[in-house]
């Protein structure tokens, strides 16, 4: 015991070989181990932090972050001794009424972690009436109700973090364990939040109160219930203790959040006290931070509804109950928002805000954001006229609020806000550029650039487009430089701006090109600021850059290939440059991976004029990031995304790289457990299949293996596996006949994917599904024209004729699965190349087709009433070649 208490006072000071060592201990004997910190959390006299991490540490051998990891180390626990599970548990039990906070603490933490795992299992459900019973026992002394509170709140926590995993993987969920318990914690909870309670207790009960809420689903179906409920939360709010207060408001927001269908008839009062607390100046600042948060919340889940009930409309689903609060509201409610819009007196306005810490002023800014996105245009009365008085205000924090709010409400309204850009754009540049206060000139920047993210059309007209430029260009070009969130901000409007020409949604006389010279040099001088370290900038200056190689013209492709050698040795230089530290080599690494993007973009601009002097140059590049034995496994990625645009723009010429190229394909198909890695180079694997054809045969058995090793490995990635069940029919396509001894195999993968089985009831499984069957279809299309290269009936594969009776019966079975438009389109297309391709090796194959009736009508169904116009041409193609 001696030893395990060392270790853990060392552990507790942050040292991770004394971590390790416990943890080692834990693997080594999990019984012993495990009876042992029980041994000391109980040690009366003991130090009392040591005792809390006796706890703790249990606690957190059973907290994984992964669901599957989750599961197995709840098992563990199930498995254990009966005899060892029930003396750890009762020992922790008892530690809950002992004489020591930090013991008691402690044992909480291990209880509450423990019980979840139990009581999803159905086990120790009588831990709940003990716990509240406890709780409503006034003879019990205080600490040990408030404990007995904590317990329970934390169980609840825990509960609420694993409900999705549990209902997932458990034949019964962990709420239906739950539902003959949850009246009486509510109970025990209600009852520790009396007016009359003890102050700790009564701030232990509202936190556990606020942890219940997800399973109070019966008391807010009963009024009497939920009137009740509602009262104790809303007595709560006005309590003279802070932290009741605080959990008091939170709970306000959860059921907003959780009950909105039910908050119609409480408003008043929730309007009357979230208002009141923003009001008073003696209010703490987290319980403001709260009253703004039940706004907010509010508004982003009237905007779900609304979005949700759309959907229903055009599906003829079922619509749920809105209510529109926030638009009924907000005229009343805003000036109570701005009131608390502008930072905090005794700002300086110079010391930009720490995104980390989170201010009542941040959160009325979200707050307007969130309205805005709801309400859209009924947003704009209420805000601009707050705006228009305080833009100019001598006052820098009224001159930042005005411009936060203007900034807050672009994104929702449509015809209310355009007449203010025109009068609103001049100022903001002004103040961009020009006002003394870096908060102002911050907070400016961010919304000149929600401006132009959002309206870069209306920016983008020639009366006012060379005005902005010029500021960017001013802001950019500043000495001393300007903060880098500014400069950052500033890249953005280029990016913006940029992304608009290229997207040709600009007024034909607008354009860059006239001063690309000056902007790229420009946003490269601000990609390599020192200064930009731990911010966005470096990245949004590449962003922006990138943008604008999008927006040239072809008559500058000679400028972007001057630019190709600038950024390979850029590359050349990181690479062979010494790292100071890994703050440093995380920077280094970051830019050679920004200079790839870029690279990328100019060889996608440049296409089939990129010359192959420059193609060996980027290549060169490439290999040296690939070769690095410091490449992390994004920069990896990065360097896998430039060579494709490679080969794409390169097409067979590429050839003269794979022999060099492919073994670093290949590595990195040998990576399954980097998901995002592994999927790039399934993606490059189909580029060089399109590029090079029939070169590609040479590559074709190792890659295949590896391809197929990808999915043969345990729980493989969903992405990956339609990545690379597609891929498969890329590289039978451009093979043909090469791939025939390999197509047994592939047959079989795809006949065991077409199995796979999906629950109806989850989206994204449902996404994925589709997905996947689109992915076999592809495969199917890209063998059947493999095929089309043979000379003879004779040449084909021998299972090709039960493998086309599985095409067809899967296209059925596609077709009826209700998939969307690109699923359609796949299923008409490979139907129409088996008629014409295989129907024209065998006519047995044709007569199949035409004497099913689920096929053609299929057919018929798409050229009638298609769902794409490719659907419509292969489906009249089929139907002519089939003489139907």
């Amino acid at each position: 015991m001696e030893q395990v208490s060392n270790l853990l006072e060392r552990a507790n000071r942050g040292d991770k070989a004394a971590q390790e060592e416990l943890h080692s201990m834990a693997n080594q004997n999990l019984n012993e181990f495990l009876l042992l910190l029980a041994q000391i959390l109980a040690a009366d006299g003991a130090d009392e932090s040591l005792r809390y991490q006796a706890g703790l540490f249990c606690k957190n051998l059973f907290v994984k972050r992964e669901t599957s990891e989750q599961a197995e180390v709840n098992q563990v626990w199930l498995t254990l001794d009966n005899n060892v599970r029930n003396q750890i548990k009762q020992t922790s039990m008892q530690v809950l009424g002992s004489t020591s906070k930090l013991a008691r603490k402690g044992a909480a933490a291990m209880v509450a972690r423990l019980a979840v795992i139990e009581i999803s299992a159905g086990q120790w459900l009588d831990l709940i009436d003990l716990l509240t019973s406890t709780a409503t026992k006034t003879e019990i002394a205080a600490e040990l109700r408030a404990t007995a509170l904590q317990t329970l709140g934390w169980i609840c926590e825990d509960i609420v973090a694993v409900l999705a995993a549990m209902q997932a993987t458990s034949e019964t969920p962990i709420e239906n364990h739950l539902e003959n318990h949850i009246a009486a914690v509510l109970t025990a909870v209600v009852f520790g939040m009396r007016p009359e309670e003890d102050s700790a207790v009564r701030a232990v009960a509202a936190r556990a109160l606020y942890n219940t809420l997800e399973f109070a689903h019966s008391s807010f179906e009963e009024q009497r219930d939920r009137d009740h409920l509602m009262e104790i939360v809303f007595v709560a709010t006005g309590a003279d203790n802070e932290d009741v207060r605080v959990e008091a408001f939170k709970s306000l927001v959860t059921i907003g959040e959780l009950y909105y269908e039910k908050i119609g008839s409480y408003m008043q009062r929730i309007y009357e006290i979230t208002t009141g607390a923003l009001a008073n100046g003696d209010e703490c600042e987290q319980v403001k931070l709260q009253a703004v948060e039940f706004w907010a919340s509010l508004a982003d889940a009237e905007t779900d509804i609304l979005i949700d009930n759309e959907d229903a409309a055009l599906n003829g689903g079922e619509q749920s109950e809105f209510f529109g609060i926030t638009k009924t509201l907000f005229p009343h409610l805003a000036p109570v928002i701005l009131a608390v819009l502008p930072v905090e007196e005794g700002s300086e306005p110079d010391d930009l805000a720490d995104t980390d810490d989170w201010t009542v002023s941040m959160a009325a800014a979200v707050c307007l954001k969130s309205v805005a996105a709801c309400i859209g245009d009924d947003v704009v009365e209420p805000i601009l006229p707050f705006v228009q008085e305080h833009i100019s205000s001598g006052d820098w924090r009224l001159r930042e609020a005005a411009v936060m709010a203007f900034g807050s409400i672009l994104d929702g309204p449509e015809e209310q806000i355009t007449p203010a850009l025109p009068l609103a754009l001049p100022e903001l540049l002004r103040l961009m550029y020009e006002d003394p206060a870096l908060c102002v000139r911050d907070t400016t920047a961010w919304a000149v650039g929600v401006v132009c993210q959002l309206h870069a059309v209306a920016i983008c007209q020639p009366e006012g487009f060379p005005v902005v430029v010029d500021t960017l260009v001013n802001v950019l070009s500043r000495t001393p430089p300007d903060a880098p969130s500014i400069a950052a901000s500033a890249c953005w409007c280029l990016d913006s701006l940029a992304s608009c020409i290229a997207n040709e949604e600009a007024h034909s006389d607008v354009s860059l090109a006239p001063r690309f010279g000056q902007l790229a040099e420009l946003l490269m001088v601000t990609a390599s600021r020192t200064d930009g370290a731990g911010t966005s900038l470096h990245v949004s200056a590449f962003e922006a850059l990138n943008s604008l190689i999008k927006s040239l013209p072809p008559s500058l492709n000679d400028e972007l290939v001057k630019m190709i050698e600038f950024f390979c040795q850029r590359i050349n230089v990181l690479l062979q440059s010494a790292p100071l530290s890994a703050e440093d080599n995380s920077a280094k690494l970051q830019e050679q991976g920004l200079c790839c993007s870029t690279l990328q973009e100019i060889t996608t601009k440049l296409g089939p004029n990129l010359s192959q002097d420059a193609a060996t140059l980027m290549m060169n590049a490439y290999m040296a990031m690939f070769r690095s034995a410091r490449s992390a496994d994004a920069l990896q990625e990065e360097a896998l995304f430039a060579v494709g645009a490679l080969i794409n723009a390169r097409g067979e010429d590429f050839a003269m790289y794979m022999d060099a190229f492919v073994p670093f394909l290949h590595e990195a198909l040998k990576n399954p457990s980097v998901p995002l890695l592994c999927n790039t180079a399934v993606g490059v694997v189909s580029d060089c299949c399109r590029a090079l054809q029939e070169k590609f045969v040479k590559y074709m058995k190792q890659t295949m293996q590896l391809l197929v090793d990808v999915l043969g490995g345990k729980n493989p990635n969903k992405i990956l596996t339609v990545s690379v069940i597609s891929a498969f029919g890329d590289v039978a396509m451009v093979c043909g006949p090469a791939f025939f001894e390999l197509a047994p195999t592939v047959m079989e993968i795809l006949k065991l994917a077409s199995q796979t089985p999906i629950d109806q009831e989850d989206p994204e499984l449902v996404e994925f599904w589709h997905a996947l069957n689109e992915a076999i279809l592809d495969a199917c299309l890209g063998m059947v024209n493999g095929y089309e290269k043979v000379d003879s009936p004779q040449q084909l594969p021998k299972a090709v004729q039960p493998f086309t009776q599985f095409m067809l019966l899967f296209l059925v079975y596609v077709y009826n699965s209700k998939p969307p438009p690109s699923g359609v389109v796949a299923v008409v297309g490979l139907l129409y190349d088996i008629a014409d391709i295989l129907g024209g090796f065998d006519q047995n194959v044709c007569d199949y087709i035409k004497n099913n009736a689920e096929l053609t009508t299929i057919l018929r169904e798409q050229a009638t009433n298609p769902v794409s116009e490719y659907a419509q041409k292969s489906a009249t193609k089929a139907i002519a070649l089939l003489g139907l």
